[in-house]
């Protein structure tokens, strides 16, 4: 706390702002965005951005300062999660990827950590802070991380309509194996009707936040050695 005002930080997801519609080309997403993710139905994104709300509104009433980060998707060492390393290379030794052409966000999680200390020192009142990195075409995702990895991908485009039947499929299934311990929503293919592309000009600016570039922390990552300091942003 600064001179006895106490802060409360709470680390939420650019899911909670929204995200761009897949016609508009050119759009980054910013703290200003209007949310547009209700008709999504995925719990995860509407949970989070509740949340946002009602700390908000109780924020508003208390002397405590509320600042909020708005981390895109993360990129860690850990070797297991969606982001491991060991999960990765077993994805790419598969026979074929499917050719998405959406758009999303990454960022490293070393940055993501220093952000957030930084939003705690320097961030304002009531505000929200996008700790975003790269903007990068999941397709041009797959070639980087290939050549990192020396592995040759096999892409091959899936029309929409037999994708949707089979994640619906897929996610029956493991609903199913998990006997109604816990239930995977099969509408995450909505995120595929959306650009997940975000601008942290405003955190760059109030906290001077920086981040790696996505090649070379990948290259880190998967290559299983941790070092690099964060660039310039945007």
């Amino acid at each position: 706390s600064d001179a006895g005002v106490k802060k409360f930080i709470h680390v939420s997801t650019v899911g909670a702002i929204g995200a761009a519609k897949l016609s508009e080309k050119e759009a980054r997403c910013s703290e200003k965005t209007v949310y547009n993710l209700e008709g999504t139905k995925i719990p995860y994104l509407l949970t989070k951005h509740h949340a946002e709300i009602e700390l908000l509104k109780l924020a508003e009433k208390s002397k405590t300062e509320l600042i909020i980060v708005n981390p895109s998707i993360i990129i860690a060492s850990k070797d297991s999660g969606l982001t491991g390393r060991e999960y990765i290379k077993r994805l790419f030794s598969r026979f074929f990827l499917p050719e998405i052409p959406n758009l999303i966000n990454l960022v490293d999680i070393r940055d993501v950590a220093v952000g957030t200390i930084a939003a705690l020192r320097k961030g304002k009142r009531n505000e929200r802070y996008i700790l975003g990195g790269e903007n990068i075409t999941i397709r041009n995702l797959i070639l980087m991380i290939s050549a990192i990895l020396g592995k040759a991908p096999h892409l091959i485009s899936i029309p929409r309509p037999l994708m949707e039947v089979s994640v619906r499929m897929f996610f029956g299934i493991l609903n199913l194996q998990n006997k109604g311990k816990s239930k995977i929503s099969s509408g995450l293919i909505n995120l595929l009707d959306y650009n997940w592309v975000y601008t942290s000009r405003k955190a760059h600016e109030e906290l001077d936040y920086r981040t790696r570039s996505l090649q070379s922390s990948l290259r880190e990552i998967l290559q299983g050695s941790l070092k690099g300091t964060p660039s310039n942003p945007e």
